[in-house]
Parts: structure tokens; sequence; C-alpha cells
């Protein structure tokens, strides 16, 4: 009888488990991070609400970047709008849906201001150009990030890109993820997010409004 994996699925007890301590960890590090307890003093709308973050957070290149021998910063983002998706190349089908709102997105929105990125949660040197190659098998086409796993982890913690990489043993490993899409801000900060059960319309609807209250608001 195959033995079974740990972790095997987002349902899983042992996932639910690791997810709560990141949960907990990540709360610690919010808490005492004073440049992100600022009040936020605007008016978010209601339709909003759900989405926008509060006070949007900033992709620091000092937490994120620091001491890395891969060089990166905050133009990894060019100023522009970017809808963020973190994924990997073993990823499907549960990645497929993500990949299909990202590539709606793009189709919709693309242009000099407004972008799509997705960054490669798998940080295995043997794994690099993989998810281009899934990608491309799938008829996507996204910019892809890959980087140290030192960077992967501080951009998923200014995210809250939460996912678990299990070790299985004798070299193999299973990386399991959240499907959340991310939209940065022109000024670099983790502006809102949409959860895997928003729909791709709502996603751009939404798009649209939140342009309309930075330029209210910024």
């Amino acid at each position: 009888m195959a033995e079974r994996k740990p972790c095997q699925g987002l349902n899983s007890k042992c996932f639910l488990v690791t997810y709560l301590v990141i949960v907990v960890f990540l709360l610690i590090l919010w808490f005492n991070r004073t440049d992100l307890l600022q009040e936020d003093l605007r008016v978010i709308p209601a339709e909003l609400q759900a989405y926008i973050i509060s006070p949007p957070r900033p992709i620091s290149e000092e937490e994120a970047f620091l001491n890395n021998k891969q060089v990166l910063t905050i133009n990894l983002f060019k100023d522009n709008w970017t809808l963020v998706y973190f994924s990997h190349a073993n990823c499907l089908p549960s990645c497929l849906t993500g990949f299909n709102k990202l590539a709606t997105f793009q189709s919709a929105y693309a242009s000099k201001d407004v972008g799509t990125l997705l960054i490669d949660l798998d940080s295995d040197v043997h794994a690099r150009g993989k998810l281009d190659q899934l990608l491309q098998y799938q008829n996507f086409n996204f910019p892809v990030l890959e980087a140290e796993e030192a960077v992967i982890e501080g951009l998923a913690i200014t995210f809250i890109a939460l996912y678990l990489k299990s070790d299985l043993g004798d070299g193999y490993y299973q990386i399991e993820q959240e499907h959340k899409l991310f939209l940065v801000d022109p000024k670099s900060r983790v502006y809102a997010v949409f959860d895997e059960q928003t729909p791709a319309l709502t996603i751009d609807n939404s798009f649209a409004a939140l342009r309309s209250f930075y330029a209210k608001t910024e």
C-alpha cells in the first residue's frame, strides 16, 4: 500500500495546523512592525472593503531581499499596477483557475502601466524554468519571477501569501499553496487581495473602482 503523503491537500489536518502556526507568526510580525500600524484615514467604499488592504503593505527591499546574492529592487513592479499570483510548476489542476483569472485580467487591462507577475514558490535550482514550460504548455504568457528561497520567503511574508513545502524524503517534496491574487499599486505596495472564491469578472470590475479610489486618495 502506498505511503500517505504528509500534508496532502489544503484540507489535511497537518496543513491546517501548519497554517495556524504561520498565521500566529505573521500576526506577531505584524504587530511588531510599527510602520504598518499607522492609522488609515481613508474612507473605504463598502464595495471595496472586502479587497482593499488597510493600510497598504509596502514591499520593502530591506526585509525581502537583504543579504541575498540575487539583487532585486522595488523596480520589480516598474511603478505599475501589477496583479500577482504565487504558484509553482506542479500546481495543476488546482492553480488553473488562478491562471485563468490572471489571463483574463491581462487581456482586459495589460498596458504600459498595468501588468501581471507570477512568483514561483519553488526555489529549487532544479525547478528553474519548469513553471515557464507549464505556462507555455497551457497557452499562458505571464512574466515569472524565480529567486532564491530567502527572497521568495521574504515576498511571501510581505504579501501574506501562505504556502507549505513538505519534505517527502529522498529529495522529493510537495508544495501546497493558497490561490489568492494580490494587487500591487504604483508605489510598490500590496494594495488589495482577492481570495480564490472571487470571480474573474469581479476582479476586473473591482480594479476599475480601485484605480478610481486610488486616484482620489493618493
